[in-house]
This record gives C-alpha cells, sequence and structure tokens, in this order.
C-alpha cells in the first residue's frame, strides 16, 4: 500500500499527518480502536478508520468491499508462520465471524453530532455459534420487535451484542470478553434464548 504524505505535511512518530502550522489545517484521521476480527483459527487486530461514521457498526454495514485494518497483528495457528504486527491488512467482512471491539470509551462525536442517543431497547441474552466460536451476550430489540423475525432478518448484516463472551468451539482455546461485538449473521447457524 503506497502512502502519500503531502509536501507541506509532516509524519509524526504516531504515524499521524500534521499539516505545517503556516498552511491550511487537514483534519487528522480518527480511528477505532482495539478491533478485533475473527475468522475461525485466525485473529487480527487493529485501528480502524472512523471515516463519516460515528458508531462503528454503522462504518462496518456500509462497507461493501471490504475493510482496510491499520496497523494490524495478524495471528494465527502455526501453519500461518505465528504473529505477524504493523502492516495495514485488506479484511473482505463477508467472511469475517465477529469483530470484537475492547476500547473502553469512545471518541468524541464529530461535528454537529449529538453527544448522545437513546432509545427504548429490551435486552435479550442470546447464545450463538459458529463454526468456531460459542458467543454468549445481549442483544437489544425494540419493544415491539419479534426475536425469531430479528434473527431470520438479512439485515443489517452483523448483529450487535453487548457484554459478549467468546470462545472458541476446538478444544484448549480460550475465552475472551468484549463490551460489545458484532456477529455475522452468515456465519452463524444455531441460536439459543438465554
Amino acid at each position: 500500500m503506497t502512502v502519500i504524505i503531502p509536501s507541506d505535511a509532516t509524519l509524526r512518530s504516531d504515524a499521524r499527518v500534521v499539516q505545517d502550522p503556516e498552511r491550511h489545517p487537514t483534519a487528522e484521521v480518527e480511528y477505532f480502536e482495539e478491533i478485533e476480527f475473527f475468522k475461525g483459527d485466525v485473529w487480527l487486530a487493529g485501528r480502524v478508520s472512523r471515516g463519516q461514521h460515528r458508531r462503528l457498526s454503522d462504518v462496518l454495514n456500509h462497507a461493501s468491499s471490504g475493510l482496510f485494518l491499520h496497523d494490524a497483528v495478524v495471528c494465527g495457528p502455526p501453519g500461518l508462520h505465528g504473529r505477524r504486527e504493523g502492516h495495514d491488512v485488506w479484511i473482505d467482512l463477508r467472511d469475517i465471524d465477529l469483530v470484537g471491539d475492547s476500547a473502553r470509551g469512545r471518541g468524541p462525536a464529530q461535528d454537529g453530532e449529538p453527544t448522545s442517543e437513546h432509545v427504548a431497547k429490551r435486552p435479550q441474552r442470546l447464545t450463538v455459534w459458529t463454526a468456531s466460536h460459542e458467543i454468549h451476550g445481549t442483544v437489544h430489540l425494540y419493544p415491539q420487535a419479534d426475536l425469531e423475525a430479528f434473527l431470520r432478518s438479512d439485515d443489517p448484516p452483523l448483529i450487535a451484542m453487548t457484554d459478549a463472551e467468546v470462545s472458541w468451539v476446538s478444544p484448549g482455546r480460550t475465552t475472551r470478553r468484549f463490551p460489545f461485538v458484532l456477529l455475522n449473521r452468515r456465519r452463524i447457524f444455531a441460536t439459543r434464548v438465554g
């Protein structure tokens, strides 16, 4: 991947492009930090550009062809030659099982956007399985929503869950906890209430 830095900018050690103070300012790229992607035994972590969106789910649901993961760490089974760090990688979201957001807090809202949103929803604990993972967490439904219809729907492509515990189904694998995950609907093959 080629990165072009404008001639009137400098590259800081934290990889942000900063304009010369005498020139017109350019907005710095904002990222969602500590985002993790799971596909079977392969695990990727890094930063996702916020673009014009305030929520990670909006970025992922609108990424039709894929997504760049910046400063990625890729780890997998021994056949993948161990851990690799510090590169940008392209992710095909259609093939990802789930996305975990382990960042504690969100960045500030962009100009002109409300700082908080509240829509009344009812929590529903679920356990879901992909070919590689068992996920326990809470989905949040509108009060009038039917759970079965929600689970059978194709839209949005990712289901948001909070307070999630992700376990690998293969023997000896670990369990991870996330305040927020997004599950690829197409990768879920079984669901249980509770």
